[in-house]
């Protein structure tokens, strides 16, 4: 399928988040959750959108520079939490697109197609990214946040 390629690549790329985020300390990340919150994370989602899509389409170092502009630490914790965030969201999506065959690209019926995007819509949302991307640290957004 056309988008199966974008999928290793997209994990690659959160690789290097989950990399970052562990630079900075997971406990350290933790209390910046703890006072940003989720709607915190929520704002910047929304706030910082097109900055925060550049950042994600830009090179590894460029990406490291850009972070370091964020001189306050909770600040960057919350852009860096939020980048991981959509990263995570999407590779979310294209992994499961690509297992339902999910294209155009193939040339399939219309109404199975709509079936298979339904079926792949709800088992996106039930397996959606939470905030916080580590399992082996307390959420400090709460276990259902997304």
């Amino acid at each position: 399928m056309d988008l199966d390629r974008y999928v290793d690549a997209a994990w690659r790329e959160i690789a290097w988040y989950v990399e970052r985020l562990r630079a900075e300390g997971a406990d350290a990340l933790w209390r910046s959750g703890v006072v940003l919150g989720a709607a915190g994370i929520h704002a910047i989602l929304e706030d910082q959108g097109t900055e925060l899509r550049d950042f994600m389409g830009a090179p590894p170092a460029k990406r490291a520079r850009a972070l370091a502009r964020h001189k306050d630490p909770v600040e960057r914790h919350g852009f860096l939490i939020a980048a991981a965030y959509l990263a995570r969201c999407a590779a979310a999506w294209l992994d499961v697109a690509c297992r339902y065959g999910v294209s155009a690209g193939y040339g399939p019926e219309p109404r199975f197609l709509l079936g298979q995007a339904a079926a792949a819509a709800i088992e996106l949302r039930d397996g959606f990214p939470t905030l916080w991307p580590f399992e082996d640290h307390p959420d400090p957004f709460g276990p259902s946040e997304t």
